[in-house]
């Protein structure tokens, strides 16, 4: 049984898993895995075209997660994760007492 590389793809759209990416990373190695409800900033992502823009004392969180994999038969596998996400506030975090 052949071997055949694997890419992995990462994409983050705004408002609707449908909608246009706003970033998409390639890889060579697996992403994290990611689940509704995790959060993250958004500063590794400056030069992604987000509407509005996030600002200051604010993250994204992931609204939706959908997985494509397919296989080019005689090339390559390749695997990308597709995250909905929405721009929220530090005021927002649920808070732990």
């Amino acid at each position: 049984m052949l071997v055949r590389p694997i890419t992995y793809h990462l994409e983050i759209s705004q408002d609707s898993i449908k909608s246009e990416p706003v970033v998409h990373l390639e890889s060579s190695t697996p992403f994290q895995p990611f689940a509704v409800g995790d959060k993250m900033s958004w500063n590794g992502f400056r030069n992604a075209r987000w509407l509005p823009e996030p600002q200051t004392g604010q993250f994204l969180r992931v609204k939706d997660v959908l997985h494509f994999i397919w296989d080019i038969r005689g090339s390559n596998i390749g695997h990308k994760v597709r995250l909905c996400v929405e721009i929220c506030n530090v005021e927002d975090l649920p808070t732990h007492h």
